[in-house]
């Protein structure tokens, strides 16, 4: 399987996964110490934007810091 292929079948069970979880399950606590299930799933989908930028250079003038407040200004799961 090509990397690319990993990538997609990984994004496919993540998202299976999100599909189960219930309304009042998005402010339960998670393994990762204090985090929400809403901010852990907001931390790997910033990390996976921040990967697709730097993927295709998108941020060739932008500095790390940048990089990083832009991931953490998007909340993918505001109203949920």
């Amino acid at each position: 399987m090509m990397t690319l292929e990993i990538l997609d079948v990984s994004a496919d069970g993540f998202a299976a996964v999100l599909s189960q979880v219930a309304d009042d399950q998005w402010d339960a606590p998670t393994g990762n110490e204090g985090r929400t299930v809403r901010q852990l799933v907001d931390h790997v989908v910033g990390g996976n934007r921040m990967a697709t930028a730097i993927l295709a250079d998108d941020t060739r003038d932008a500095t790390v810091p940048e990089i990083g407040r832009a991931a953490r200004s998007v909340s993918v799961l505001q109203g949920v």
